[in-house]
């Protein structure tokens, strides 16, 4: 029997009380396999605090988080482990909230910096190496959308922590026997990491309803998913221009902004979702944080869904579509977070109206207006007068009813420099964002060295591991 140290983050929230039997079956499989090495952190009864984007783990407290929680304790056991394991159920497509908390924190696992490798910008890891990911969905109706949506999106955050994975979906109504076997299975080899090609087919999957709805409220409402409620956010400035648009074009408008203290309120989550039940036209407008909506948009999402599971038919139609922006350059990194947008449309008897992808989300805006010159902590830019264009284009199909043109697609997805190649300006985009990550970290006090602190690293050897980094990435900036 190999003796491997094993840790299970369980995702599951007070309302899946019933996956507690798939559960006791994995510890089985785990102890008869692996040996009884196993620590388990029930996530919905430890408190951790949501990622709020501030970037302060990367140019002034490298590698650390100011919340004072749970986080370090689970990070140091997953890193001193071979195997972690994601146990959630599948909602939408994607994690649930609870399981959100923590992956949203997992910035402090990698270096602030951009890197491409194999064709992809990605951010270099922080420690040597980090365990094997294995992702463990149930669903009580497992289909192929779902299932490739949720592996895909688990093949990514490995990607992510330049690591391997294998992942699947489990019906918790199967015999025990079959949920057995299927775990075993899953503790056994790789996937293939999902690169660009496959996010590509989740593309065709992401295609929205072809004919013109006329039944629609003559209202729009714009929820912003981003988790910086105390700043202004590229979710807010995209999201707030196309609901101008629409006001413009006649429609009633409402904007709604996500804040972690409101959604434990009853009061504010009756608000939301009437303010859902209003509208006719909802943009949900919202940052990826591992390669999925955050913790903020994703618990909006949970809260959502269960009101329309329980609430009252609305027999007029309402458009939902998703503007989902990415820290970095590749506006393909959204993809998986557009497909969990689109599951739950559909889940929720909305019409998916198609969604909007943008790249470099936070280098160009950064809760800037797109019509100035300023960018990521003061950086210039010329004006982003082809986003705005991209977003009327989109208001004027949503107002009559229509989804979102393709043109209105490719238009926010393209490189904002036209005169140069995409080469060129992914070239451009991580050496100006590299530079300007070691410049304000210099104004903190942290030398360009000290960013590659590894606090969380079990091995005494810690000196000659950043030096070991440092000389790897040398060449990049």
């Amino acid at each position: 029997m190999m003796s491997e140290k094993i840790v299970i983050l369980d995702g599951t929230r007070y309302e899946d009380q019933h996956l507690n039997v798939v559960l006791t079956l994995l510890i089985n499989v785990i102890r008869r396999y692996y040996g009884d090495r196993i620590q388990i952190f029930k996530l919905r009864e430890i408190t951790i605090n949501p990622c709020i984007g501030c970037f302060n783990c990367w140019i002034k407290t490298p590698g650390t988080c100011f919340h004072q929680d749970a986080v370090a304790d689970i990070l140091r056991a997953i890193l001193s482990s071979h195997t972690v394991i994601f146990f959630t159920p599948v909602i939408f497509g994607g994690y649930s909230s609870e399981l959100k908390k923590i992956i949203d924190r997992w910035l402090l696992i990698t270096l602030p910096f951009l890197e491409k490798t194999f064709g992809e910008f990605h951010h270099p890891r922080r420690y040597t190496s980090f365990p094997h990911i294995v992702g463990i969905g149930t669903h009580l109706a497992t289909n192929k959308k779902v299932t490739q949506c949720f592996k895909t999106l688990v093949g990514r955050n490995a990607i992510n922590a330049h690591t391997t994975y294998r992942a699947n979906v489990i019906c918790p109504s199967d015999s025990q026997q079959k949920i057995q076997q299927q775990l075993v299975d899953l503790l056994q080899g790789t996937d293939k990491l999902p690169r660009f090609e496959e996010l590509n087919k989740l593309m065709i999957e992401n295609k929205p309803f072809s004919q013109k709805n006329k039944n629609i409220k003559p209202k729009a409402l714009l929820i912003v998913g981003s988790q910086k409620t105390k700043a202004p956010s590229t979710s807010a400035v995209l999201g707030g221009c196309l609901l101008e648009k629409l006001k413009l074009f006649g429609m009633q408008t409402e904007h709604y902004s996500l804040k972690a203290h409101v959604l434990h309120s009853q009061k504010e989550q009756r608000t939301l979702c009437q303010a859902v039940d209003q509208a006719g036209v909802v943009i949900f407008s919202f940052p990826i944080y591992a390669d999925s909506p955050p913790f903020l948009a994703t618990s909006a999402l949970e809260i959502i869904a269960h009101h329309k599971k329980h609430g009252e038919i609305n027999k007029r139609s309402t458009l939902f579509t998703g503007i989902s922006n990415s820290g970095l350059p590749e506006s393909s990194q959204n993809i998986v977070a557009l497909s969990i947008c689109r599951n739950f449309a559909l889940e929720c008897g909305m019409i998916w109206a198609g969604g909007l992808i943008f790249g470099s989300g936070e280098m160009l805006i950064s809760g800037n207006p797109l019509t100035g010159f300023r960018a990521f902590k003061g950086a210039k830019r010329p004006p982003l007068f082809y986003v705005a264009h991209a977003l009327e284009i989109a208001a004027s199909s949503l107002v009559q009813g229509s989804p979102i043109p393709e043109q209105a697609v490719q238009m926010l997805a393209k490189k904002p420099l036209p005169l140069f190649s995409v080469h060129f300006w992914h070239w451009f985009l991580m050496r100006k964002a590299n530079r300007i990550l070691i410049k304000e970290a210099k104004k903190n006090g942290i030398t360009k060295e000290a960013m590659y602190s590894t606090p969380y690293e079990s091995s005494p050897h810690k000196e000659e591991i950043n030096a070991k980094n440092l000389e790897r990435d040398q060449s990049g900036f």
